[in-house]
């Protein structure tokens, strides 16, 4: 239990996206590699984190407004 998994350093890719499937991406820069979406989240309580992390000066207000506009973004 000491090296959890979101305890250990994170690396950092870019890339442009071949495919989009249920079990993650592909990118055109790493062929025949799969990037799984394990850690990432779509909740409300997940977007509203990352919300105030990007823009800590927001009320509670225009946070719910943000998540709210980017989860009708993702259902489009």
């Amino acid at each position: 239990m000491s090296d959890r998994h979101f305890t250990a350093p994170v690396d950092e890719i870019s890339g442009t996206v071949e495919e989009v499937a249920r079990g993650g991406i592909t990118l055109a820069e790493y062929p025949g590699r799969r990037f799984g979406f394990s850690s990432v989240g779509t909740s409300a309580a997940d977007m509203s984190a990352r919300i105030l992390g990007e823009n800590n000066k927001l009320p509670r207000s225009q946070v719910a407004e943000e998540v709210d506009r980017r989860r009708g973004a993702m259902q489009k």
